[in-house]
């Protein structure tokens, strides 16, 4: 589902959208079933639910293009499964499954469905079985020469029982239809590629029955989905989620299926997006049983459906942190028992990471003063009865994807086990907010309630990076992570959030008690630098090493990994605070730049320097060429490009139209750059590129060597240029 917000809020499904509303009115509304009265949240962490999936971290059409939204945001949530159009699709402007997936698979993502109806510009049209048939082999055999044809997975049918087959309110009326037709398109598909992976039925609303004749029709016919979907976009999810799934489970079982896969690829009502103590409600049952899920797309393309700010693609909501909270939960769920299962309220989810030696709790959806009761924390032998408890939390930015400051820190302290529990009470809270509880061995030294200090032990760690709470004294926060031993993969990532883009000082405190050693330096992805460490006295001793980056607005990954010179370093945490650098403006219109084709230089009022040039792209003759861009030294330089995208697709799916360019360097290789939509075209955002150049003079090309493939939904123009900056260190 859509709702568009060009150049009106409106939903651009029209039926869904009708059906959705009446189905609504039928459903009791969230605010009447929420629990608000229970507050106690019961986390048995002598138990085991099982590895964490991660699985409700997923997206319909939440990427427009390659970079919106961007890794940054991404890659944190460990995302599993997302779903877009195919190529060449005609149903909305962004989404192309073939541009998105590769920066998906990048961030950890398992595979990217593909709505198959999505092709068609309307919701839906019904061809006939045989026209359809062609269309999706056309669009399979298409994708054959694809990097990633094996990990996509065909949605044939979506919400088959409100269109097509059937009628919103209704339900499904041609469930026979339906069968017949799944038969055909999943052998059509399979005669391509045999080893394609398929998903369906995908109702708009789950039915026991319909599900269990298609699974006996599908099992008969030897076309068992490879993921079983359907859609949770009503109240109704509250108080029939597990006995629909152990119904669907159920089914499965008594006709003899092994378990299939569940994505709930379209979940969460259009007010919900972006409000944390709503999204919990979904997290804690999807990952109570283990079942994947995409946020539904009821907003504009390229904001991860709200996870991310409108038309900021870097910028997270008030969301975006409690899906990055639950992305940082390792090791074992817990057994979590909230006050109810059938209504909303408090709902959270646990886990016990026996590497980082930590619980972990998210929650939320309860109001006034929550207790989480932790109980039989004896039971683990490094926790010991005692732990040190802090907790932050996160509000709501609402449903209109605003952004958001970040979280807060609210309390901490030590916490000692009484007759085998452990109350902790957390006073204040919000029903639309969220909470992260972490529970450590108590060894605290300091509070960690500094707004420019980020823990390492808090921080996500990977491959032998590890936190051990020994005996070790003078470190801050509650320990330190270790385990940095040659080449041998340790690397501890922190997600730093830069109110604005510009130049800030990182300052690392670390030990490295066997002499003068180094760490490989990841900013956003790409290593930046190697980090030279001089030794420390002992283990116990501790000191800083400074480095200026240029950190864009939002979310900024700094990682610091093992090199083959590591030898024992332990990091404490990194200090980020503002400050100043140099920052060169060229302008896009400057005479000394060269134009070529259509492209123009104008007046405009509304640019940052008064004037731009329009009408690049559309063919590689048509473009802009910036001269004597200059730089001391070579090497990796960041570029912002101010520019404006105010185009706007307005057809029977109205929504924003994202253009790109080809940046060239001094005539090499050029770089594929996507930019979000501005709205209109009186305003200018800005779009960090990194970019390699020589020192001395250079030149920096943009244009766009194709045209419009679908005139109607994509742009073969470059947005409107005004200028580019180049920061003299990252």
């Amino acid at each position: 589902m859509f709702v568009s917000a060009f150049p009106t809020r409106r939903f651009a499904h029209g039926p869904r959208a009708m059906v959705s509303g009446c189905l609504l009115m039928l459903l009791p509304l969230a605010v009447s079933l929420r629990a608000d009265a229970q507050t106690t949240l019961t986390v048995n962490v002598n138990s085991n639910a099982g590895t964490i999936l991660h699985g409700a971290s997923g997206w319909l059409y939440g990427q427009a293009e390659d970079g919106l939204a961007s890794q940054n945001l991404m890659a944190p949530t460990k995302p599993q499964y997302d779903a877009g159009k195919p190529p060449n699709g005609q149903q909305h402007a962004g989404g192309d499954v073939s541009k998105t997936i590769p920066s998906f698979l990048s961030s950890g993502g398992k595979g990217t469905q593909i709505y198959l109806q999505d092709y068609f510009s309307t919701f839906y049209p019904n061809p006939g079985i045989a026209s359809y048939t062609s269309t999706v082999q056309g669009i399979v055999n298409g994708l054959k020469s694809d990097p990633n044809f094996q990990s996509y997975i065909y949605v044939p049918f979506n919400e088959p029982d409100g269109v097509v087959y059937g009628k919103y309110g209704t339900g499904i009326t041609n469930l026979s239809g339906l069968e017949s037709d799944w038969v055909t398109i999943f052998n059509a598909i399979h005669a391509i590629n045999p080893s394609a992976k398929i998903a369906g039925p995908n109702f708009f609303l789950y039915d026991s029955n319909s599900y269990r004749s298609f699974m006996t029709y599908a099992k008969a016919h030897n076309a068992l989905p490879t993921q079983v979907t359907w859609h949770e976009l009503t109240s109704a999810t509250y108080t029939n989620w597990y006995t629909d799934y152990n119904d669907y489970r159920s089914i499965e079982s008594d006709l003899g299926i092994s378990p299939i896969p569940i994505v709930i690829n379209e979940y969460a009502q259009a007010t919900e997006l972006g409000v944390p103590g709503d999204l919990v409600q979904y997290i804690a049952r999807f990952e109570n049983s283990k079942v994947y899920g995409c946020l539904a797309f009821w907003v504009t393309a390229g904001s991860l459906d709200y996870l991310g700010a409108a038309q900021q693609p870097n910028v997270p909501t008030g969301a975006w942190w409690l899906y990055k909270w639950y992305g940082g939960m390792l090791g074992n769920t817990l057994t979590v028992t909230p006050p109810s299962t059938t209504s909303m309220g408090l709902q959270g989810v646990a886990t016990l990471d026996g590497n980082a030696h930590q619980v972990k709790v998210i929650f939320g959806g309860g109001s006034g003063t929550i207790n989480v009761a932790l109980q039989g924390l004896a039971s683990q032998s490094y926790l010991n009865g005692k732990v040190h408890v802090t907790v932050w939390g996160v509000d709501s930015t609402g449903d209109g994807g605003a952004p958001t400051t970040g979280p807060y820190y609210i309390q901490e302290g030590d916490y000692t086990e009484s007759s085998g529990n452990t109350a902790v009470s957390v006073a204040n809270t919000k029903s639309t907010s969220a909470y992260y509880l972490i529970a450590t061995p108590a060894k605290s030294t300091s509070n960690v309630s500094s707004t420019t200090k980020y823990e390492a032990e808090y921080a996500d760690l990977f491959g032998p990076a590890t936190v051990t709470y020994g005996s070790n004294t003078g470190y801050s926060g509650t320990y330190f992570v270790q385990g940095y031993v040659n080449n041998n993969g340790a690397v501890t990532e922190f997600d730093v959030q830069a109110p604005n883009a510009g130049f800030y000082n990182v300052d690392i405190r670390y030990s490295s008690p066997s002499g003068n050693t180094s760490l490989n330096l990841y900013v956003n992805g790409p290593q930046l630098e190697t980090v030279s460490l001089p030794g420390t006295n002992n283990a116990n001793s501790w000191t800083d090493k400074m480095v200026t980056l240029y950190l864009i607005k939002g979310i900024n990954r700094i990682a610091y990994g093992s090199n083959s010179s590591s030898t024992g370093v332990q990091l404490d945490y990194i200090n980020v605070t503002s400050t100043t650098g140099t920052v060169t403006t060229y302008e896009a219109a400057a005479s000394n730049n060269t134009l070529g084709g259509t492209a123009v230089r104008e007046n405009n009022s509304n640019a940052p320097g008064g004037t731009d040039v329009g009408f690049v792209g559309q063919g590689s003759a048509n473009y802009v060429q910036f001269n004597g861009v200059n730089v001391p030294f070579s090497g990796t330089y960041r570029m912002l490009i101010e520019y404006s995208n105010g185009e706007v697709y307005s057809g029977p799916e109205a929504g924003a139209v994202f253009r790109s360019a080809q940046v060239s360097v001094n005539g090499g290789t050029a770089q594929q750059v996507f930019f979000d939509n501005t709205v209109n075209y009186t305003t200018y955002q800005e779009l960090a590129v990194d970019v390699q150049l020589n020192g001395g003079n250079n030149t920096i090309k943009f244009y766009n060597s194709a045209t419009s493939p679908n005139p109607n939904i994509e742009s073969g123009w470059v947005p409107v240029l005004a200028q580019i900056k180049i920061a003299s260190a990252q």
